[in-house]
């Protein structure tokens, strides 16, 4: 069968975000009720066990389906997104470097996460990020407040009431710039520091590095903890004002300022600069999700090119300096 580039795109990013999300999600769960209710990872995990077997296996896996449905579309249209935007962002840095790419040697299509510059990765993947949390921000809210267990009706009838909130309240913002204050940072981190650690083990390994997989998993564990190390103090404060209630927060342009501040101050309060690193432990152990992401992503990309015929791919591709 016969596809194109969007397309390769698009499954690449659905499969990899579906399988980080469902391999780590009870990690994630942990890590949510560790900064919402300001104790350790152990003592979150003997509360749940204290209710029985059942009951902790469902509190970790609280919203799983519905999450992992919406991973898939949001993976989708994410990968999409970056593949346009890091197609002009790295012509933009050829211009920049007096660089021109060879049109007859365009790469392998579908692996611009790997081809492309760190400064193109990291500037994609950024301005996909805000493209995305604007989508993607009432399910994220959901998730979270499931994770929490502030949540007692569906995750349907929850996104419904949530949509309904940033709507009524002008809520949009007040959630929204905290979101990218943390999703911008993370990801420009990930994508960046996975196509500088690619594009050193392709000069390391010339010809054979794309025949590699096993050498995925550890650029992979590279980016992930690049990416944790880098947005987990806007982490702790995003999940903070998340699982708040709009009657807590201010609303408006500059309300948003206002909750990060406040929420800042309450972190600092409770437990100094050490606060801004509450779930650092189980951020680190979601490494990986990132692994998990980037394996999946490049098996299915790989197994794409073998069993299918994708328009605009090359055998081999480089970048011709003048």
């Amino acid at each position: 069968p016969k596809i194109n580039h969007a397309t390769v795109n698009a499954i690449c990013g659905a499969v990899g975000e579906c399988a980080a999300l469902v391999f780590t999600y009870p990690i994630d769960t942990l890590k949510v009720r560790c900064q919402t209710q300001g104790v350790g990872a152990v003592a979150t995990l003997r509360s749940m066990l204290g209710h029985g077997p059942r009951h902790a296996f469902n509190s970790l896996y609280s919203g799983v389906v519905p999450a992992a449905l919406m991973a898939m579309a949001m993976g989708a249209t994410y990968l999409s997104i970056f593949g346009a935007v890091q197609s002009f962002s790295q012509k933009a840095v050829d211009r920049i470097q007096n660089k021109r790419v060879a049109a007859e040697s365009a790469g392998h299509a579908g692996s611009e996460w790997r081809e492309s510059s760190t400064v193109a990765s990291g500037a994609a993947a950024a301005a996909s990020s805000v493209i995305i949390a604007c989508l993607e921000l009432p399910m994220e809210m959901v998730r979270l407040r499931m994770q929490a267990g502030t949540v007692n009706c569906s995750f349907w009838q929850h996104l419904r009431i949530a949509c309904e909130d940033l709507g009524r309240s002008g809520g949009l913002m007040t959630y929204l710039a905290p979101c990218l204050i943390k999703e911008v940072p993370q990801d420009a981190a990930e994508f960046g520091t996975y196509s500088a650690l690619t594009r050193a083990w392709d000069s390391f390994m010339p010809g054979k590095s794309d025949s590699s997989p096993g050498a995925d998993w550890i650029i992979a564990a590279g980016a992930g903890m690049a990416a944790a190390l880098v947005s987990t103090p806007a982490d702790v404060l995003k999940t903070r004002m998340t699982c708040q209630s709009n009657a807590a927060l201010h609303t408006g342009t500059f309300g948003c300022f206002r909750n990060y501040a406040c929420a800042a101050n309450s972190v600092y309060q409770e437990r100094g600069l050490l606060g801004f690193y509450s779930g650092l432990g189980p951020r680190l152990i979601k490494v990986p999700s990132t692994v998990v992401y980037w394996v999946s992503l490049e098996a299915t990309r790989r197994l794409l090119q073998r069993v299918c015929e994708i328009e605009g791919d090359q055998e081999t591709g480089s970048h011709t300096k003048q």
